[in-house]
């Protein structure tokens, strides 16, 4: 479980671009283990939160779990868990 996390972690660098516009939809991931850092030209600026949405359509999210002073390469954690 904690890979899947790690993951999601990561995936949620380039879902931030998503949360600063103000809505949601579905990631444009690059291929491969590429993190977006501008997204339509402009830098991304945290803190991020993270919304996860189950296969069941269980919502949560991890409030400001990205820092504003967030790196790239770096690894972010959160004790939010799905029940």
């Amino acid at each position: 479980m904690g890979s899947l996390v790690n993951n999601i972690m990561v995936v949620g660098a380039v879902l931030a671009a998503l949360v600063a516009g103000g809505s949601c939809g579905p990631p444009k991931v690059p291929p491969g283990p590429n993190i977006t850092t501008n997204y339509n030209g402009k830098a991304l600026k945290g803190p991020f939160s993270i919304r996860l949405t189950s296969e069941s359509g269980k919502k949560v999210i991890a409030k400001d779990v990205i820092p504003a002073n967030w790196r790239p390469d770096a690894v972010y954690t959160s004790n939010v868990q799905f029940y």
